[in-house]
C-alpha cells in the first residue's frame, strides 16, 4: 500500500484470503462436504478491509479405522 497508484491489494495464499485498502473482492464459499472439488458456491461473501481463512483438513489425509487423520495435525 505504500506503493504510488497502488489502492488495495488482494492475498490470496491457499484459500487464506486478505483484501485492503479500495477494493472489494467477492469470495464463493462451496459446501466443505462436496465430493465435487470445484463444487457449486453454498454462499457468498464480500471482503473489504477484511480477512478470510479456510481449513481443508477434509480434504486431505487418510481413513483410518474408521477415523479421518490430517497431515494438519
Amino acid at each position: 500500500m505504500a506503493v504510488k497508484g497502488v489502492r488495495g491489494v488482494v492475498v490470496n495464499i491457499g484459500g487464506d484470503i486478505c483484501v485492503k485498502g479500495d477494493w472489494s473482492e467477492t469470495v464463493d464459499i462451496a459446501n466443505p462436504r462436496d465430493a465435487a472439488e470445484k463444487a457449486w458456491p453454498i454462499a457468498r461473501i464480500a471482503l473489504r478491509n477484511q480477512a478470510v481463512a479456510t481449513r481443508r483438513d477434509y480434504r486431505r489425509g487418510m481413513d483410518i479405522a474408521g477415523r479421518h487423520y490430517s497431515p494438519h495435525y
